[in-house]
C-alpha cells in the first residue's frame, strides 16, 4: 500500500480529533468548536495516553466459534493496552470481509465504531471509511432495529431513522439489486434544508446487519461497561426480525440490575436515555431536581459533572412553562430564552439542523453585558425532552409543588 506506521497512527489520531470535535459541537450547541480547541486538545492527549503502548487493533479474525462450529462472525474480547483492572474490554466483531464493529474509550467515553479495516502484517487496521457511535447513538439504533429490519426487508428506500443528534442517520440504500443498511453522517449546506450525505459512514449487507442484530446483547453489554450487567436499552424489550425473517417472539425481560442509578424511598427518577436521567433528590433539607448525565463503572451508573440541579423555584418556573418550551422546540425558535433565575436559562438550541432544549447556566464577563453559556448545563434532545415532559408531573408533586 505504500503506507508507514506513522501514516496510520496519523490517520486515527485526525479520525479521533473529528470525532471528539463532533461531540463537542452536539455538547455544547451555539459554542464554536474554536473556544473548546482546549477541550479537544486535552480529550485526544487523554485517549492516546491511555494507549501509549499502541492503539487496540483488531486482530485477523478467528474463524470458529467458541463451541468450534464454523462461523465468520465471531465475537472477539481483547484487552486493549493500558486499561485499568475492572473496566470494560475492548470488543471487536466481523460483520463482513474486513468490516468490523469495535469497541473503545476515547476522551473518557465509551464509542462504537462501525469501520472497514485493511490487512497488514497480519494485523487489521482501521480506515477512514466507517463512522463511530456514541452511547445515546448506539441506544437508538438498539431501539429501532425492528424498524430498521422492517424497512430493509420491504426495499423502503425512504425510510430515514435519526440516531439522536450530531447529523447521523440510517438509512436503506440499493446497489446493483442489492439493499443495505446505511449508517451515516448527513450535513445541510448553510442555508439549505435539505440533508446530504458525507463519505463517514458504511453501508451493511443484508448478512452484516443480521450478525449485527444477532450480537446486539454482548454489545450493548460492552457499551454499558461488560462486567455481565444486564443490558439498559430497549431492543429485548420488542421481538427483533431480520429481513425476511419471522421475529422471535419476545423473551421475559430480565432484572435491571445496577443498571440505573439506585434511588432512595421517597425520590423520583425518570429514565431520559440509558445514560441520562431526571432525578429530584435532596440537599441540605432542599428539593433539587436535577438533570444529569451518568457514566457506568464497576458495574453501576454514577453522577456525571454533566447536568445542572433546579431549584425549587427555578423547576416551578420550568414546570409553569412546560407548553411554551414544548411549542417553541417544534417551531425551532432559537430565540426563545427563559430566565429560570439570574444566570440560568432555558433555550432552544441547534447543531445540524437538530433542535435540543438547553438548560443551561450563563455567565458574564466583569464589566461586559453580553451573557455566555457556561459548562453547568444540559441539551436536551426531542426524545428526551418528552421523556421528561411525560414525567413532569410526578417530579413536581416530588419536588413539593
Amino acid at each position: 500500500t505504500g503506507r508507514s506506521d506513522d501514516d496510520d497512527d496519523d490517520d486515527v489520531r485526525q479520525q479521533v480529533k473529528e470525532e471528539i470535535v463532533e461531540d463537542l459541537k452536539a455538547e455544547y450547541g451555539r459554542a464554536s468548536v474554536d473556544s473548546a480547541s482546549m477541550a479537544v486538545k486535552e480529550a485526544i492527549d487523554q485517549h492516546f495516553a491511555t494507549i501509549a503502548a499502541g492503539r487496540p487493533r483488531p486482530s485477523a479474525p478467528t474463524r470458529k466459534r467458541d463451541d468450534g462450529e464454523e462461523h465468520g462472525g465471531h465475537v472477539k474480547r481483547a484487552r486493549a493496552e493500558g486499561k485499568e483492572a475492572g473496566e470494560a474490554e475492548a470488543l471487536q466483531l466481523e460483520l463482513a470481509s474486513g468490516l468490523f464493529v469495535t469497541t473503545q474509550f476515547y476522551g473518557g467515553k465509551k464509542l462504537l465504531s462501525l469501520r472497514k479495516h485493511f490487512q497488514k502484517d497480519d494485523k487489521w487496521l482501521p480506515t477512514k471509511k466507517g463512522v463511530s457511535l456514541a452511547t445515546d447513538q448506539w441506544s437508538v439504533l438498539c431501539s429501532k432495529v425492528s424498524e430498521v429490519s422492517n424497512a430493509l426487508a420491504a426495499k423502503d428506500t425512504g425510510f430515514a431513522c435519526d440516531l439522536g443528534g450530531g447529523g447521523k442517520r440510517v438509512t436503506i440504500s440499493d446497489y446493483k439489486g442489492k439493499d443495505y443498511v446505511d449508517v451515516r453522517q448527513w450535513y445541510q449546506k448553510a442555508g439549505e434544508s435539505a440533508w446530504q450525505p458525507t463519505s463517514k459512514g458504511v453501508s451493511l449487507s443484508k448478512d452484516a446487519w443480521g450478525k449485527l442484530v444477532d450480537h446486539l446483547e454482548p454489545i450493548t453489554q460492552n457499551m454499558e461497561g461488560g462486567g455481565g450487567a444486564t443490558p439498559a436499552l430497549k431492543p429485548a424489550a420488542a421481538p427483533v426480525a431480520k429481513a425476511g425473517v419471522a421475529a422471535p417472539a419476545p423473551a421475559e425481560a430480565p432484572a435491571r440490575a445496577s443498571a440505573g442509578p439506585t434511588a432512595t424511598p421517597g425520590e423520583v427518577e425518570v429514565a431520559l436515555s440509558s445514560t441520562r436521567y431526571l432525578k429530584v433528590r435532596e440537599n441540605k433539607n432542599s428539593k433539587l431536581a436535577d438533570f444529569r448525565e451518568f457514566y457506568q463503572k464497576n458495574g453501576a451508573l454514577h453522577p456525571g459533572k454533566k447536568g445542572i440541579a433546579l431549584a425549587k423555584a427555578q423547576w416551578s418556573v420550568l414546570y409553569a412553562n412546560l407548553s411554551q418550551i414544548d411549542a417553541a422546540l417544534k417551531e425551532r425558535n432559537t430565540a426563545y430564552d427563559l430566565e429560570l433565575s439570574s444566570g440560568r436559562r432555558v433555550r432552544i438550541s441547534d447543531f445540524r439542523g437538530k433542535h435540543y432544549v438547553d438548560i443551561r447556566e450563563w455567565w458574564q464577563k466583569a464589566g461586559e453585558a453580553k451573557w455566555l453559556p457556561g459548562k453547568k448545563g444540559i441539551s436536551l434532545n426531542p426524545d428526551q425532552w418528552a421523556m421528561a415532559m411525560g414525567n413532569a408531573g410526578q417530579v413536581d408533586a416530588a419536588m413539593g409543588n
